[in-house]
């Protein structure tokens, strides 16, 4: 797994080229980014809210039914199933946690939102009355939904260290 992170860095920082220079080219609607902030503030609350309940399907409902979480580590989890069973399984393991997140940054080109931010969560560890704090980064891409929701259509959570 070690000699597939560089790669892993290699991939992600392309990616983030190609849509800074995608996004770099067409004009950024200040109206389209009013209509996508609501949705990314509510579910950042609620993504705070399942981790603090411990809700694995209140976190599936954030994302896109063909939604990817790619993990600090390089893992991905494609779809709802998949991330169900991540998001049961970190709770059986970890208990529940605080969480805040805050976004940084904000963009909407056409129907994909580009939201970049550092949370911070507090694991309440089921086996012991230790906790825990992490912190790192994110960047999430939101696709519009033909209600005129958004959802996660892809998340991706960034060491903080390795971005050194």
């Amino acid at each position: 797994m070690q000699k597939l992170m560089p790669l892993f860095w290699i991939i992600f920082g392309l990616i983030m080229l190609i849509l800074t220079q995608q996004v770099g080219s067409q004009t950024i609607d200040s109206t389209r980014i009013n209509q996508a902030r609501p949705f990314v503030d509510r579910s950042n609350a609620k993504w705070c809210e399942a981790h603090k309940v411990g809700d694995p399907r209140m976190l599936v409902s954030l994302f896109t039914p063909d939604g990817t979480l790619l993990g600090r580590d390089g893992k991905k989890w494609q779809g709802h199933g998949a991330i169900d069973s991540l998001f049961t399984r970190f709770f059986a393991n970890y208990g529940t946690c605080d969480m805040t997140i805050t976004t940084l940054d904000l963009w909407v080109v056409d129907s994909l939102a580009y939201e970049y931010g550092r949370f911070t969560q507090k694991l309440h560890k089921p086996q012991d009355a230790d906790t825990s704090t992490g912190t790192g980064m994110y960047f999430e891409i939101w696709k519009e939904q033909p209600d005129g929701s958004w959802k996660i259509w892809r998340d991706a959570g960034i060491d903080p260290e390795r971005g050194k």
